[in-house]
């Protein structure tokens, strides 16, 4: 069997009309797969209030399981309903969410076919020091036939708590052709930058942009404190675009000048982007955030920790620092306000290549291989590539 042959039960917590960067990704995943002859039956599990449903799909369908009180009950009715169904599944995929994992080993066992387990980051992350969710992680983990990770640092603490999993890289990519700005974008982008600009003495300020539900993971708190500890206030225009945590507004240094604004929709979000000298990434642990490869693809330098895509950033995409240390992303900072604008430049140029390195077709070539016959041959990890996404 190719691995193109292949039939998917995927399960998921996190798919569209879901919002979030665990959404975007499955949703990119799957139609990514779907196009290259997979197919797809997908159960999202939905805990927001919603009516069944069933939506066919060119290889597959999507179907809405909204999540009863009693959720145990709700797996457990599904199971009846899939064993009735069985369309010939190939694999079972667990995608996100802790109901996944705790439904996907048992359906797997019970088809008779090889449990897939893709890790985002979070579901591992906070899922390994959950009493509650540590115990269906760990099995989902050890009866998994291959585990895909979205970070090399994530493959790496999988293999050491679990030696001999099958744990592989899967990194995330992002459609170029799709993600692009427009005239129009560029165009709002300057005149959003200029109105920002009005009436400050000090037209040299760099935007900095934070992007997102800024939970507490995020660092956007460190990040503020850092810029305080800097003595950089003057220097920066800080841009807030998402939910801030509650108290952000009121930890910012007096001197800094902040614009907040609210959720926007994914597409809405270039104009912001552009106009920023820079996108922070502060977050004190993480997965590989579609953010990350968003503004990359258009050009605009990072300021970001080490968590999570260490290995695929450097200081060829922008200034890093050490996850947590609000010491270093201070040093950060000032690399940062220090830089020409040829150095900007080079940044920008960068940036543009590491989104072309990470491709949509990278990203499901990864995948595909996860769902080649386990008789074969092992799947080829995604290296490390020497230089990757850099530029003198």
């Amino acid at each position: 069997m190719r691995a193109e042959a292949a039939r998917l039960l995927w399960l998921t917590e996190h798919y569209h009309p879901g919002r979030g960067g665990m959404a975007v990704a499955c949703d990119r995943i799957v139609q990514g797969l779907r196009r290259r002859g997979l197919w797809v039956d997908l159960i999202h599990l939905r805990r927001a209030r919603a009516e069944p449903a069933v939506a066919v799909r060119e290889n597959g369908r999507d179907r809405l399981v909204p999540l009863a009180p009693d959720a145990p009950h709700t797996l457990a009715a599904l199971w009846a309903s899939l064993e009735r169904e069985n369309a010939g599944w190939t694999h079972v995929v667990a995608f996100g969410g802790a109901l996944p994992l705790a439904a996907a080993p048992q359906y797997a066992a019970w088809l008779g076919v090889p449990l897939v387990v893709l890790l985002r980051g979070n579901d591992f992350d906070t899922g390994v020091y959950s009493p509650e969710r540590r115990a269906p992680l760990d099995d989902a983990i050890r009866r998994a036939a291959r585990v895909g990770c979205v970070t090399e640092d994530l493959r790496r603490r999988i293999q050491r708590l679990y030696p001999g999993t099958p744990a592989f890289w899967t990194p995330n990519g992002i459609d170029r052709e799709q993600w692009q700005a427009l005239p129009s974008d560029r165009r709002r982008a300057a005149q959003w930058r200029a109105a920002q600009r009005a009436g400050d003495s000090n037209a040299g300020r760099r935007l900095v942009g934070l992007f997102g539900d800024l939970k507490a993971k995020k660092g956007s708190e460190m990040f503020v404190e850092a810029i305080g500890r800097a003595a950089l206030a003057g220097a920066l225009h800080l841009v807030v675009v998402g939910t801030p945590a509650e108290d952000l507004a009121s930890r910012l240094p007096r001197d800094l000048r902040a614009s907040f604004l609210p959720p926007v929709a994914r597409t809405e979000l270039i104009p912001f982007l552009l106009a920023c000298d820079a996108v922070a990434l502060p977050s004190l642990y993480e997965g590989f955030p579609n953010l990350l490869l968003e503004a990359a693809a258009l050009g605009t330098p990072l300021i970001a920790s080490d968590a999570g895509a260490a290995g695929v950033l450097d200081e060829r995409h922008g200034a890093l620092f050490r996850a947590g240390d609000v010491e270093d992303c201070a040093l950060a900072l000032h690399r940062f306000v220090a830089a020409t604008e040829a150095q900007h430049a080079r940044w920008r140029s960068c940036c543009e290549r590491l989104a072309q390195d990470f491709s949509t077709d990278r990203e499901c070539a990864g995948y595909l291989e996860l769902f080649a016959p386990a008789a074969g041959a092992e799947p080829a990890r995604i290296a490390r590539i020497s230089g990757i996404g850099g530029g003198s």
